[in-house]
C-alpha cells in the first residue's frame, strides 16, 4: 500500500478548534493502519477553518481538508486512501 502523509496543524488556533482530538483519532487508528505518516505541523494559516488536515501521496493529490473533527477523519482518511474522496469532503 502506498505510503499517506497526514499533518494536522497544532498551533493554537487549530488546538482551540480541536485538533489535538482529531490528532489523537489518527494516532490511534495509525496503530491499526499501515502505510500512514502522521505528522504535526504549525499555523497552516487559515485559523477560521481549524481543525485543518492536509492529506497527501494519494491519487487524489494533496488535499487540505478544513473543519474536520474526530469522528469523521478516520472516514476521510480512508476515503483518500481509496481514491473515492468526494468534493463534499474537501
Amino acid at each position: 500500500m502506498k505510503q499517506i502523509s497526514v499533518k494536522v496543524g497544532l498551533a493554537s488556533c487549530g488546538v482551540a478548534a480541536g485538533a489535538m482530538e482529531v490528532y489523537n483519532a489518527i494516532k490511534e487508528y495509525k496503530e491499526h493502519a499501515e502505510g500512514l505518516d502522521l505528522k504535526q505541523t504549525a499555523c497552516i494559516g487559515m485559523c477560521f477553518e481549524e481543525p485543518i488536515v492536509e492529506l497527501d501521496g494519494g491519487a487524489q493529490g494533496k488535499l487540505s481538508l478544513g473543519k474536520v473533527d474526530p469522528a469523521g477523519i478516520i472516514d476521510i482518511i480512508e476515503a483518500y486512501r481509496r481514491g473515492e474522496l468526494t468534493q463534499a469532503n474537501v
